[in-house]
């Protein structure tokens, strides 16, 4: 377009910095316009996927945390009805 531009106006055929400058300003736009959302959407699940692994850990310490602080004997731990309640538990 510049070219033609400055062809039919008897002008160099030679861009000036300030064109390239606006080309290289349009291009840019475009590339950022398609790869900004996606950075964006990237982020977003990065960030929701740390927020629910911190949350998970920290249903975990809770439960943990109780378990410990029972007065349950150790033989109860061992009980297969046990085991069912605490993944029924922790499922919840």
């Amino acid at each position: 377009m510049t070219t033609a531009g400055r062809g039919h106006t008897g002008r160099p055929l030679k861009a000036t910095s300030p064109e390239v400058l606006a080309y290289v300003l349009v291009m840019s736009a475009a590339v950022l316009r398609v790869l900004l959302p996606l950075m964006v959407l990237a982020v977003a699940f990065a960030t929701t996927y740390a927020w629910q692994q911190k949350q998970r850990a920290a249903e975990v310490e809770e439960l943990d945390a109780q378990l410990l602080s029972s007065d349950l004997p150790i033989d109860a731990y061992l009980d297969q009805g046990f085991a069912a309640w605490l993944k029924r538990r922790a499922s919840q």
